[in-house]
């Protein structure tokens, strides 16, 4: 796809799959790099990366939040190749704060194993206005927890978030699962698969939710890259 035509589908649906962005070797570069970080952890942790580890707030694998690319040099060598910033720039404006922040997950249990589900596993758009990309480290389907939205709801939720503030629409959460159901828009649900090689695009007021994995053994490896205006 063109840039052209990626902006376009951003603009028209709120979300786009770029295929074979990333080669294989790539890939596993990328997967290596994450797995020595994963590798020093404790089940369950979540690493602010160079400040601390707190242990046993993440039941359902491993998190990590990296304040800049730089913590991850490979990741952001193979990712910077891709020339993804008139994209960015295109759909957020010119003065947009690109590759702002950088999270990655490494989950491995279901959410009986877990103990319940993530604050990201119940429909929600985020508290702050966002373009993220997400890198999958292995195709990503509703078994080991793909992200699913429901396309062309960023209208609804400027409606939204114009007449509220986020906390008066969430609470202390993401949780928005009542809206969903309110405006009769499960029909509308994508799931969206993802292979390994692929990279997603998507808009953050769009209605969205991180599923769970669905059978002890599979897992799912990804890096997610936030820019806002």
């Amino acid at each position: 796809m063109t840039n052209s035509e990626v902006l376009e589908k951003l603009k028209d649906e709120g979300y786009c799959i770029i295929k074979d962005v990333f080669t294989d070797s790539e890939i596993q570069d990328m997967k290596n790099e994450m797995s020595k970080i994963y590798n020093t952890m404790p089940d369950g942790g979540e690493y602010t990366f160079g400040h601390r580890i707190e242990e046993g707030v993440y039941p359902y694998g491993k998190h990590v939040r990296f304040s800049h690319f730089s913590q991850i040099p490979t990741t952001a060598n193979i990712f910077m190749q891709k020339n993804t910033g008139d994209i960015t720039r295109g759909y957020l404006g010119a003065g947009c704060k690109e590759n702002m922040q950088i999270f990655a997950s490494h989950e491995y249990k279901t959410e009986e194993q877990a103990g319940g589900k993530p604050r990201n596993a119940f429909w929600h758009f985020d508290p702050y206005y966002a373009l993220k990309y997400f890198i999958y480290l292995q195709d990503t389907n509703i078994e080991n927890g793909c992200t699913r939205l429901i396309p062309n709801t960023k209208h609804l939720t400027e409606k939204i978030r114009s007449e509220k503030t986020f906390e008066d629409i969430c609470g202390d959460g993401y949780n928005v699962e009542k809206l969903v159901n309110e405006m009769n828009l499960s029909d509308n649900i994508v799931n969206v698969d993802v292979k390994s090689n692929d990279l997603m695009i998507f808009d953050t007021d769009l209605f969205h939710i991180g599923s769970n994995i669905t059978k002890e053994g599979l897992e799912r490896m990804v890096i997610i890259i936030h820019n806002r205006p």
